[in-house]
């Protein structure tokens, strides 16, 4: 019976170890991996394209071949051969609907800081703002010149700004969202080198794009990391707690060795296994088993073992005496 208990509380505390070391193995995995994994998702994208179109309006000349020369084309423009200007605008929004006012602005501005609106002008539009403004050349440098004259100056230079004021809502799917924009240019006009240059980006493109970060849980076996984390934190207490306890009894209660095994292990040579004993005899009893030993050795006679209801007795036979502990 206690050889079939300490089997069983060695099988116990050794699956109790491995318990223990698996699921520290696995905790330790999963404490190493991040139980989460951000990802950034695109709620919506669009571009905004804002553009504006130049042409010279000129006087009749051996220089240009063209009564109309386009700022694209990057020729010097001479502010003496310049009749007007004509500007076109467009605001539209790709991969999106927009709706809004178009507000033309422009100022007359003077190198000293001060300036004078020329034009200010609003609009209403749906999906594209369109805008087309003549400037006669002639009639601002009069305007300039007649403020300049107020002031005790020369005219000399002085900027043609045009800006333009986008005031809208961009609809993308079921968002709605307030969308203002601004595009600016510059006319650079200089009497004394008689030129006109523009400054400033002719095409703006501005990609809009707002993204949200998500959060996906990470597995281990089909179970989340922040589960399993839990699970083998529990597992491991429970393994040590249980190792502990098995430990305790093994050390406790089978961990002593039965003398009687031991002394039969020890003298096995000189013992034999007999059902009984002669009745009549003198019972005897010594201190302890080694005294049975000198005993038979004595008398040169075997120990005799009966085993009777799961009790061991040794016994040592000398005619009429019985030798026992």
């Amino acid at each position: 019976m206690k050889i079939e208990k300490s089997y069983i509380v060695t099988t116990a505390l050794l699956i109790a170890i491995a318990v223990t070391l698996v699921s520290g193995i696995i905790g330790v995995y999963a404490y190493m991996r991040e139980p989460y994994i951000a990802k950034q998702i695109t709620l919506y994208s669009y571009t905004k394209v804002s553009g504006y179109q130049i042409d010279f309006y000129m006087k009749p000349s051996n220089i240009y071949g063209d009564i109309i020369v386009s700022a694209e084309s990057k020729m010097p423009i001479y502010l003496n051969l310049v009749n007007g200007i004509n500007i076109s605008y467009i605001y539209r929004v790709d991969n999106a609907k927009t709706t809004g006012t178009l507000r033309t602005v422009i100022l007359l501005s003077h190198p000293d800081g001060w300036s004078k609106k020329y034009l200010d002008e609003s609009i209403e539009f749906f999906e594209k703002a369109l805008a087309n403004i003549y400037i006669d050349i002639n009639s601002t440098v009069k305007t300039m010149d007649n403020l300049c004259k107020e002031a005790g100056l020369k005219l000399s230079t002085f900027n043609i700004v045009i800006n333009t004021y986008i005031d809208s809502k961009t609809e993308i799917g079921s968002i709605t969202k307030t969308d203002p924009y601004n595009h600016t240019i510059t006319l650079k006009v200089d009497l004394t080198r008689n030129r006109v240059d523009i400054a400033g980006n002719l095409l703006l493109t501005t990609p809009i794009e707002e993204k949200k970060t998500v959060y996906e849980k990470q597995y281990i076996f089909g179970v989340d990391v922040e589960g399993m984390r839990t699970a083998s934190t529990i597992s491991i207490a429970s393994g040590a707690i249980a190792t502990a306890t098995l430990l305790f009894i093994k050390i406790r209660f089978t961990g002593k060795e039965d003398p009687l095994k031991k002394f039969e292990s020890r003298y096995r040579d000189i013992i034999v296994e007999v059902k009984n004993i002669p009745e009549k005899s003198t019972l005897i009893y010594v201190g302890k088993p080694e005294e049975l030993v000198k005993i038979a050795r004595l008398l040169e006679t075997p120990i005799h073992k009966v085993v009777d209801n799961n009790t061991v007795k040794y016994y040592v036979i000398a005619e009429d005496k019985v030798y026992t502990f």
